[in-house]
């Protein structure tokens, strides 16, 4: 079909007009699409860099179905586009990034709907929310999936006859050493047959109990995929001493798995594929573009494109503009297939020519006016905010707290990390011929970059949690209402010791840090510094732990309240 044809189609400035309104919101809230864009160049969330292209010819397959659609305004809409500017802003501000994501992808579907109507959004429902899978998010998943994927390949090898020490996440094996790793987790697996199951429930289902049941049973399966291909790896590397699945080859063999399992599930899920019922469709008001029932084969170039974008030994082969090139092509193959796969006959030979009639009033010029004033004032005030002069907090010396005398530098081989603080100090301390080991950093502020709540900052090192436990111990205190905080206990060769923690944002404590992040937001709002610290203390466990507690007991008492701000 001639470009042309496209071009002069009845519904192509509807076309136009979302994409326009998309336009309009990444150049409004750039800074959150801008670091979305860097996370999708992460492993984890390369999926990301296909969705928006799925999304667009979802629409575009739809075009024909937008003829007689009325595009008007509706002022309904007002209420979710502020509902989610203001979480959008309390979020940027809090650094509370996942949440900043979602709210800034959802604003476009209630943008849709402000400017043109119910009607419009409500047939591309889909496509528009299938938007939201660009979110980068899971890394809250990865410490459970390590834990299960390390359950379930231990339980295998177990099974297998083959001898296994286990400690945590390490196994020794008689050919080999290995680690469930946070890149072993599955959390690509999950991710990208989720999005995966999703797109392909929409072009096969039509009932949204199948598409639920189909998303519900991928997630699952690649979770036990996972643990055996955990599994398939430690047993061959093993028996082969390395020489196979020892190196890069086992994350080829991971992918080839994944691919493997997904076709399984789209063959399957196909037999139980919804039928069209053609006596339903009034092909003489539009013409109509409809999915075959049939769009399992369409999976095979998607998970082309997923390799291509989301396995890293492939970008180290054939480097980034190789690896864009086989994505791009497979993604030229699946629209081709898909295209295939749809009937675009209508009642005649051509389509329609009759628009819906387009209503356009002084209130719709209203309601865009406005619209427009919310968001470009909403990002303005948080730019404004995150560019404000920050007054540090002054550094207080914790000798000067602690009534103990300084003992030296931090002691263990471990130390808390945390990116970015405007101040930060660690000592040990003797009191009383104990030994008790203090951190402090202090953050002016929360924005991202330099936030006290981030994935990259950890009290304990991540290789350490082999040889520790973690748990919350409520501290009473008389002078005060009693306060939680984390403790962990660490094991190792020779050495016992107890760590507590606790996180400082306003003068309300907590050891969470989804409640800390909390905390900030409230500060927020109060238009109080949204800011915090962190406090690590640690004392050895010599057998005693209530008399050990009682030193990080006396240590916290004295700690909490002085010279955070």
């Amino acid at each position: 079909m001639p470009l042309t044809v496209h071009i002069h189609h009845p519904a192509t400035w509807k076309l136009a007009f979302l994409v326009g309104i998309f336009a309009f919101l990444i150049i409004v809230f750039g800074v959150s699409f801008s670091s979305m864009w860097d996370l999708w160049q992460t492993s984890d969330h390369r999926h990301g860099l296909l969705i928006f292209p799925i999304s667009v010819f979802l629409i575009w397959q739809k075009r024909h179905e937008l003829i007689d659609v009325p595009v008007v305004a509706d002022p309904r809409g007002f209420l979710p586009v502020i509902l989610l500017t203001l979480i959008w802003l309390l979020a940027r501000l809090a650094g509370v990034q996942v949440i900043e994501h979602v709210a800034v992808l959802s604003i476009y579907p209630a943008v849709v709907m402000t400017l043109g109507g119910w009607m419009l959004l409500r047939k591309l429902l889909f496509p528009i929310l299938f938007l939201l899978l660009a979110t980068p998010l899971g890394e809250s998943l990865v410490p459970s999936l390590m834990v299960i994927t390390a359950d379930i390949s231990a339980g295998l090898l177990k099974l297998s006859g083959i001898p296994l020490l286990r400690n945590g996440q390490y196994m020794s094996l008689p050919g080999g050493d290995f680690v469930v790793a946070d890149v072993c987790s599955g959390l690509r697996y999950l991710m990208s047959g989720l999005m995966l199951s999703l797109l392909f429930g929409y072009l096969t289902f039509t009932q949204q109990r199948k598409r639920l049941v189909l998303v519900l049973v991928t997630a699952l399966t690649l979770v036990i995929a996972n643990g055996f291909r955990a599994y398939i790896v430690m047993a061959i590397a093993s028996a082969s001493d390395m020489r196979y699945l020892g190196g890069r080859d086992h994350i080829y063999f991971g992918w080839l798995m994944f691919g493997i399992v997904m076709l399984l599930i789209m063959w399957i899920s196909a037999r139980f594929a919804d039928k069209d019922d053609a006596e339903d469709i009034d092909v003489s008001d539009s013409m109509v573009m409809r999915a075959s029932r049939s769009g399992w084969p369409l999976i095979g170039a998607l998970v082309l494109a997923m390799l291509a974008v989301t396995v890293k030994p492939l970008q180290a082969d054939f480097g980034e503009t190789g690896v864009m090139l086989v994505a791009a092509a497979a993604l030229f193959a699946f629209i081709f297939l898909l295209v295939r796969h749809h009937d675009t006959r209508g009642a005649g030979d051509e389509p329609r020519s009759r628009i819906a009639a387009i209503t356009f009033e002084l209130h719709h010029a209203l309601v865009s006016a406005v619209l427009v004033i919310v968001l470009v004032g909403v990002a303005r005030l948080a730019d404004a905010v995150e560019n404000r002069p920050v007054s540090v907090p002054e550094d207080t010396d914790i000798a000067s707290v602690i009534p103990c005398s300084v003992a030296g530098p931090w002691r263990h081989r471990w130390q808390p990390s945390f990116d970015s603080p405007d101040h930060t100090q660690s000592a040990t301390f003797d009191c009383a011929g104990e030994h008790i080991g203090i951190f402090v950093s202090v953050y002016a502020s929360a924005l991202q970059g330099a936030e006290l709540i981030s994935s990259s900052n950890y009290i304990i090192p991540p290789q350490w949690n082999q040889v520790s436990t973690l748990a919350t111990y409520s501290v009473p205190d008389g002078d005060r209402d009693s306060y939680s905080v984390g403790e962990y206990k660490i094991d190792s060769p020779g050495s016992s010791v107890i760590v507590w923690y606790w996180y400082e944002v306003d003068g309300r404590i907590s050891h969470s840090p989804l409640v800390t992040k909390f905390n900030q937001i409230l500060a927020l709002v109060r238009g109080r510094p949204a800011g915090g610290r962190v406090i690590v203390i640690e004392t050895t466990n010599t057998g005693d732990t209530q008399l050990a507690r009682g030193r990080l007991k006396k240590a916290a008492s004295e700690i909490i309240g002085a010279g955070a701000r």
